[in-house]
């Protein structure tokens, strides 16, 4: 009984902490021509991202790649400035990576996208209202959190 209780507080509280987090929607140009939209969702205290980027191709159709990574929060010469450190995957390898830089107000400052030798800036960028947030951190109910999970941790002590 005491496990469940202590997993029925972890997903409450899992609940609430996706009330508090931020949501950003994103819509531009990477280089010339490529059209994108990222859809982000922000853990403030932790600083962990997760989102998808949807590329629109001319010939009508849309490829979406899901994406992850952290934000930080810096202060160079008086100015403070938000940085997110994305990474693009399809599947389990990295196929691309967004910098960020955001004034402190929030405001986009600028951003490339870069994987191997390609870098593209990121032109036109608008922030879109999020009135209707993709959440990418779903909380799991306790019904749902049945099976065998592995844990492992290296505290660097080989005793």
């Amino acid at each position: 009984m005491k496990k469940y209780l202590i997993l029925s507080i972890l997903c409450l509280t899992s609940l609430a902490a996706n009330a508090a987090n931020k949501f950003y929607t994103l819509t531009g140009i990477l280089g010339d021509n490529i059209n994108f939209r990222l859809d982000l969702e922000e853990v403030p205290y932790e600083g962990i991202i997760m989102g998808q980027t949807t590329y629109y191709r001319k010939a009508g159709n849309t490829a979406t790649i899901k994406v992850c990574g952290q934000s930080l929060r810096m202060e160079q010469e008086g100015n403070v400035f938000r940085y997110f450190l994305l990474s693009e995957f399809d599947g389990t390898k990295i196929c691309g990576n967004f910098l960020i830089t955001f004034f402190d107000d929030g405001s986009f400052s600028d951003g490339i996208w870069t994987h191997g030798e390609n870098t593209y800036a990121m032109n036109n960028v608008e922030i879109l209202p999020t009135d209707n947030p993709i959440a990418f951190f779903k909380p799991v109910d306790i019904e749902n959190a049945s099976g065998v999970y592995r844990f492992s941790y290296d505290s660097g002590n080989e005793e």
